[in-house]
């Protein structure tokens, strides 16, 4: 019963549960406009793992908007799968009404060719007017349950980074994706931060440490000093 979006108002002495969908339905990912931080986004989960099996796709989660700081909440759905199971979410820095989101879904089946998964239904969307309406730019996803996530670069809004095996790389806006091609480099990118005062500098979080770039992801130090 406790899963759900909660909100603080005294620096985190006390929490309130401002979402809530029901038991199973959790929250996978939630981000404030940088430009109005009373508008709230969330993206609800339903997962059930069990010795016996795994679920993770529902209509019960999807993405939600608050624009009175989390009191009340909009699901937005215009464009999106009717099942979806993990969504991240990202605010372009650049135009706030822009939205990017991964979202997995299972609607209609799902396929999978070597480095990418591809999805009838699933996979990278946008929306330009605060989640009102969504386009989806590819169907490309990355083991979706176990990645999810985007990042775009605080400067241009064409440069999208998409955390998988490897680290995936659009020049186009999200359209169209290539591997990064950095060698000597952990797989499983976990965890991406642009640096919002020079975007040549990103850090990834993955399954072998913290990595970062000077040179926009062309090639990585490892941080072995942890």
């Amino acid at each position: 019963p406790e899963r759900g979006i909660y909100k603080t108002t005294d620096g985190g002495k006390s929490w309130n549960h401002v979402l809530k969908v029901d038991d199973a339905t959790g929250a996978s990912d939630v981000i404030l406009d940088p430009d109005n931080p009373d508008t709230v986004y969330a993206a609800l989960y339903a997962r059930r793992r069990a010795t016996w099996g795994f679920s993770g796709n529902s209509e019960k989660g999807g993405i939600f908007r608050s624009d009175d700081g989390g009191n009340n909440w909009k699901k937005l759905t215009a464009g999106l799968p009717p099942v979806t199971g993990r969504i991240g979410l990202a605010v372009v820095p650049t135009s706030t009404d822009h939205i990017l989101a991964v979202v997995e879904s299972n609607y209609g089946g799902s396929g999978r060719n070597g480095f990418e998964n591809y999805s009838p239904s699933g996979g990278l969307f946008k929306s330009t007017d605060r989640g009102e309406s969504w386009e989806r730019l590819t169907d490309i996803l990355f083991r979706p349950f176990y990645f999810t996530r985007v990042a775009v670069d605080p400067e241009d809004e064409n440069r999208v980074y998409l955390p998988g095996w490897d680290l995936a790389i659009s020049d186009d806006g999200g359209r169209t994706f290539r591997k990064s091609g950095s060698e000597r480099v952990h797989v499983d990118f976990h965890a991406i931060v642009v640096n919002p005062l020079d975007t040549n500098q990103i850090l990834v979080g993955n399954d072998g440490g913290i990595y970062i770039t000077h040179d926009r992801a062309k090639t990585w130090d490892y941080l072995n000093h942890m």
